[in-house]
């Protein structure tokens, strides 16, 4: 984890099918340019959705999660330009979250990764509010283990930066009452769905029991997952 981007900003969003060109010329010339040169921010990219998932996944990587509270980005956040006020009311079940860095697993890819699966998820039970460890065991090991998989990472919910209301939030909406505490981000070099059963044990494709009949295997609920390809990348200049 030396070295990596500390904080995330995962923002989930369906476009309104009619606004979807627009969207994209406004989030690769104008938002991620405004965002990636805030102090502290790292790196934005954008993910397109895979079948039923949502239509986009944009995500800002930070130094840590408390530039995502600072007086330069909440200045951007409650000044949003024309463009940007007219493209947010098009989006539609709007999901945004930040994040702390709980764990890492394999190398980091040299160019971004032309592909992404996202689970977000609770941890069964009350001693899910010190699970981090157990998790990056029992789940993100595994994942960063199954066939295809590159670099893996876990992160978990900063509650405090994710509850700061904005001016551009108040556009889109406060999104899905239930907030996953985790998110694991793998990623792929290819949209090759891994096969093993363990595999679908974590990504939810068969039913929970299924999971806890393995001990160690960290039981997991609330689980949702998507499957991504890379649409846009932008890095902080210099």
């Amino acid at each position: 984890m030396e070295g990596e981007a500390k904080g995330l900003m995962a923002i989930w969003a369906d476009v309104d099918p009619e606004a979807q060109f627009e969207f994209e010329k406004w989030h690769n010339c104008e938002h991620m340019a405004d965002r990636v040169t805030i102090p502290g921010f790292l790196l934005g990219f954008r993910y397109q959705g895979i079948g039923a998932t949502p239509y986009s996944l944009m995500a800002y990587e930070t130094v840590d999660p408390s530039v995502l509270e600072s007086e330069p980005y909440l200045r951007s956040k409650n000044n949003p330009t024309p463009w940007t006020r007219e493209l947010l009311t098009r989006f539609r079940h709007t999901e945004r979250l930040i994040y702390r860095l709980a764990a890492s697993l394999g190398q980091k890819p040299v160019t971004q990764a032309p592909y992404l699966y996202s689970l977000k998820f609770d941890p069964e039970g009350e001693e899910g509010a010190n699970a981090a460890e157990w998790l990056r065991e029992g789940v993100l090991g595994r994942i960063a283990a199954a066939p295809g998989i590159g670099r893996a990472r876990l992160y978990r919910i900063d509650e405090k930066a994710s509850s700061v209301v904005t001016a551009e939030q108040k556009i889109y909406g406060d999104g899905p009452a239930l907030k996953r505490r985790f998110l694991i981000l793998a990623e792929m070099g290819s949209a090759s769905w891994p096969k093993d059963e363990l595999w679908r044990d974590l990504c939810g494709q068969e039913k929970a029991p299924s999971v806890q009949a393995r001990p160690a295997v960290p039981a997991i609920e609330n689980v949702d997952e998507g499957r991504y390809w890379l649409r846009f990348v932008l890095q902080t200049p210099g």
